[in-house]
């Protein structure tokens, strides 16, 4: 396969697709270009996977008390939810860049055979 061909190959993205991708673009979360918004995403999926917790915690009174550790006490909940997320998702467009990059050295190393890339044309 020759570097045109290679150059001709659709970029790979792991993370778009299913079911999750789609509500987000529905949701206006992400935007068609690949990116865009990262920002906005990462805070509104922490904003959207931590404030349920919170209500629930609050309207059953765990919040604060009446539990060995409290919701607003307990900082590993709050570590995964509002840094862990948005890390996991600001870390998607470096990563991904890179995916794309070696993911396009395999027909160059000769990983991938003629017949198997004919799809991808």
């Amino acid at each position: 396969m020759n570097l045109a061909e290679t150059n001709a190959i659709p970029d790979l993205m792991l993370t778009q697709g299913g079911p999750a991708h789609t509500l987000m673009r529905r949701l206006r979360l992400i935007q068609p270009e690949a990116a865009t918004g990262t920002r906005r995403t990462a805070l509104m999926l922490a904003a959207i996977t931590w404030a349920p917790l919170c209500a629930l915690s609050l309207l059953e009174g765990l919040a604060f008390g009446r539990v060995a550790i409290p919701f607003f006490d307990d900082i590993a909940v709050h570590v995964r939810f509002l840094v862990g997320v948005p890390i996991l998702i600001l870390a998607d467009v470096p990563v991904g860049a890179r995916l794309r990059q070696v993911a396009r050295q395999f027909p160059t190393a000769g990983l991938v055979r003629d017949t198997d890339a004919s799809p991808l044309r």
